[in-house]
């Protein structure tokens, strides 16, 4: 009775023993139950298992999973914390090996790590460095330091490699992880280890680290940085952390979801469809979804749907969670207000609605609004024309540029001696080559001969290539008709020809009519004199200025005593001091003495400086 007792025990302890740990229910890891349970499997299975079964890896031992159980694989990461239940994965792995030979050396041949070494890996590396979740993991799985290995169990006191795994997540973030090795190669997303053994760029703290081949993978480790690892390594061991040069691991898993990068202002963005509400909990109109917006500006939040930063935008003042939100990208260059822009031939609708012109495809514009779209034929802005409510998609548009500098309204400019045609038409001709002109209007062309702009011609109706004008300019200020001039010392001859003669020299002119010719030496301009039909170069006369006022005709006047000649001639007499004088006739003269006029008074033939004169 006692020997069919003992063998009843002994096949019953066998059984439980190759119960898989699947059956344990990860959210029960702390209870008391639970841990005298795993003790008593395994002392069970200690005393009713050869030595070799034993050693099988917790990754063999879950080989008989109830596969009907399993569910699809979900993204556990884009739920909030608190929702974040991953099910169980359906799973067609095969039977799976104990670690080989080959892995146990080099295990057992991994250089000690000191208490140095992890303090810096896990305490001297910044917050800037490390999230508060990865610094959770790593402070949780720090603990368990030195516990020992058990087959089969996951916590708190002994632990499996993948137990060690799942009940680190489950106690510092509460992600329930899968319980076995194989399923847990599927959670998460795989990540590139480094392109050469010990430089780990691009691991970070919480990967997961698998060894053997996919899907029949033999052992994992957690990656807490700076080159190590923390790992239950098999039977007659306890848990330690190594660097993983030494032991270097056949491919890794990321189950923290990275933060998102940071949205930059003036990024343009759509609101995904999934979205269902702004942060403030007003729900999203389908017509939002159909516009684009451009951010502002943004902050951080308590996680809350999966998102841990909120943006604002400037067409809203409503703020979007950080996973509702599309950036828009673009191939082509934003273009700013006043850029000249024409139109592609394959040009076909416009942004604003209606079919392009072929009159528009034949125009050049000046961009003077840009707005965001959701993205459509590539584009992602669009473009409004000056002076209309037209748009155009940005695909549809291209950048002129010229490297002639633009010429405003008003500006002198006379033609070059290449100049062929007129812009608005027809042969340039030989009188316009030696005249100058006004612009009185500048329009934007599609580029044509270099050029993107044209002028017209003031008075004319001629429109002139950007490329064929020179602009004139002068070192003489235009003077204004009616104004008086005298010629210069240095002036010679006239502009219609012929030498100046002397009596012209002396005489105070009044201009009657300007005109632009093609710049000549120092002049661009010539004057008609009044009573004359000589032309005078503008550098040739001078206007005359006078610090005196001008007396009119019969006002009246006195002759200062300071004065000595007359301007007519000869000293002036005494008498004329002590007396009042009526002013018969005012005339201008060369200047002289800072006169500019001379006065003729009544009773008498004699003509007086307006410097030597007051006026009562």
């Amino acid at each position: 009775m006692k020997w069919s007792m003992g063998l009843l025990l002994t096949l019953l302890g066998f059984q439980m023993a190759i119960v898989s740990p699947e059956t344990v229910d990860s959210t029960q890891v702390e209870t008391k139950k639970e841990t005298i349970t795993t003790n008593v499997l395994a002392r069970t299975t200690e005393s009713s298992a050869s030595k070799e079964s034993e050693e099988v890896s917790d990754a063999t031992a879950s080989s008989k999973v109830n596969e009907s159980e399993m569910t699809e694989t979900i993204n556990a990461n884009n739920l909030p914390r608190a929702q974040r239940k991953l099910p169980e994965i359906k799973s067609t792995a095969p039977m799976q090996s104990p670690l080989t030979d080959a892995q146990k050396a080099q295990i057992n041949a991994l250089p000690a790590v000191n208490e140095a070494q992890l303090n810096r890996s896990l305490y001297a590396r910044s917050s800037t460095t490390m999230t508060t979740e990865q610094q959770k993991i790593v402070t949780e799985v720090k603990r368990h330091l030195n516990k020992p290995y058990r087959w089969g169990a996951a916590g708190p006191n002994d632990f499996d490699c993948s137990g060690l795994v799942q009940y680190t997540y489950l106690k510092s973030l509460n992600i329930p992880l899968q319980r076995v090795t194989y399923l847990q190669e599927k959670q998460g997303t795989e990540v590139a280890r480094s392109s050469a053994k010990g430089q780990n760029l691009n691991l970070k703290a919480g990967d997961l680290l698998f060894y053997g081949p996919r899907n029949a993978t033999t052992h994992v480790a957690l990656y807490i940085g700076d080159g190590l690892a923390i790992h239950a390594p098999y039977p007659g061991q306890r848990i330690a952390a190594f660097a993983i040069q030494y032991f270097y691991p056949d491919f890794a898993r990321r189950i923290i979801k990275d933060e998102l990068p940071i949205i930059k202002n003036g990024t343009s963005i759509t609101i995904k469809s999934s979205a269902l509400s702004y942060s403030d909990g007003t729900w999203i109109q389908r017509a939002d979804r159909n516009k684009a917006y451009t951010i502002t500006g943004y902050k951080k939040i308590t996680e809350k749907w999966g998102s841990r930063k909120i943006y604002a935008v400037k067409e809203s003042k409503k703020w979007l969670y950080e996973l509702d939100v599309q950036p828009q990208t673009s191939s082509y260059g934003l273009l700013g207000n006043g850029t000249i822009f024409s139109l592609k031939s394959t040009a076909g609708s416009y942004q604003s609605g209606g079919k392009i012109t072929a009159n528009d495809k034949k125009s050049a514009f000046v961009i003077d609004s840009v707005r965001y779209i959701p993205k459509k034929f590539g584009s992602i802005r669009a473009y409004r024309a000056k002076g209309t409510n037209r748009w155009y998609y940005e695909c549809d548009v291209i950048r002129q540029t010229s490297s002639y500098s633009q010429l405003g309204i008003g500006t002198v400019f006379s033609l070059k001696k290449t100049a062929g045609s007129y812009q608005s038409g027809g042969k340039i001709t030989a009188n316009d080559k030696k005249s100058a002109f006004v612009i009185d209007s500048v329009r934007y062309i599609p580029k044509k001969f270099g050029s993107i702009r044209a002028y017209r011609a003031k008075g004319t109706n001629r429109w002139y290539y950007e490329c064929d004008v020179t602009r004139q300019t002068s070192s003489f200020k235009e003077l204004k008709v009616g104004t008086k001039v005298v010629t210069t010392s240095r002036a010679t001859h006239y502009q219609t020809g012929g030498k100046i003669t002397s009596g012209d020299k002396n005489k105070v002119h009044q201009i009657e009519r300007m005109r632009l010719i093609p710049k000549k030496g120092i002049h661009m301009r010539i004057y008609k004199m009044k009573g004359s039909n000589r032309w005078y170069y503008e550098g040739d006369v001078a206007l005359q200025t006078s610090s005196f006022k001008a007396l009119k005709k019969g006002q009246r006047l006195n002759v200062k005593t300071s004065a000595r000649s007359y301007q007519s001639g000869g000293c002036i007499l005494k008498s004329d001091y002590k007396k009042t004088f009526t002013i018969k006739n005012v005339r201008d003269i060369r200047k002289k003495y800072g006169s500019i006029r001379a006065y003729q008074v009544n009773g008498s033939n004699k003509w007086f400086y307006e410097a030597d004169v007051k006026g009562k």
